[in-house]
């Protein structure tokens, strides 16, 4: 079965319910979504494909037509394999911080695979309070003591809160 395009994906969800262009761009306005209904044809007419900084706006498209939740999970998994990145709703985790849509390019560990993680758990959980809490965190200490590792972890299990991911940054003296 070919993958279809995003343009189809979105053109059925708006013929289904008779929408035009003009109308989801009105109701995604009133939904906070940035979006006028030029970029929307163009999106339909597969003139133009959205990236990944319209990560709202596509979350939102299924709402503002009225999808039920199984049409709309159906959609942005569609649109996720369409467009190659992955498109998630919003949700909230047990502590109740809001966790969004990972974003692949900003989803950077400083390693393409990253060997399984051991110990350091108590660690770990204090510098996830801190991110969760927007704190600022540097992990410092003697070269071969595991702080690169301990940051990838971290990045990997605190990218959720951030809607435009998480970068590992290492600084090194000249």
């Amino acid at each position: 079965m070919a993958t279809k395009t995003f343009a189809e994906i979105l053109s059925e969800a708006m013929d289904a319910r008779g929408w035009t262009p003009g109308e989801l761009a009105a109701k995604l306005k009133q939904r906070g979504s940035k979006i006028d209904r030029g970029t929307i044809r163009r999106w339909q007419n597969g003139e133009h494909h959205p990236d990944i900084k319209k990560q709202k706006v596509l979350r939102d498209i299924p709402n503002a037509l009225g999808m039920s939740p199984a049409e709309k999970a159906s959609f942005l998994e569609a649109a996720s394999q369409a467009l190659d990145f992955p498109i998630t709703p919003v949700t909230q985790d047990r502590s109740g911080y809001s966790a969004t849509a990972v974003i692949p390019q900003r989803f950077h560990f400083g390693a393409d695979s990253l060997p399984p993680f051991a110990g350091r758990s108590k660690e770990l959980a204090e510098l996830e309070d801190s991110i969760r809490k927007n704190q600022s965190v540097v992990i410092t200490g003697l070269g071969g003591i595991g702080k690169t590792r301990l940051a990838q972890q971290l990045l990997q299990n605190s990218v959720r809160h951030f809607a435009h991911g998480c970068e590992y940054l290492e600084i090194v003296p000249k």
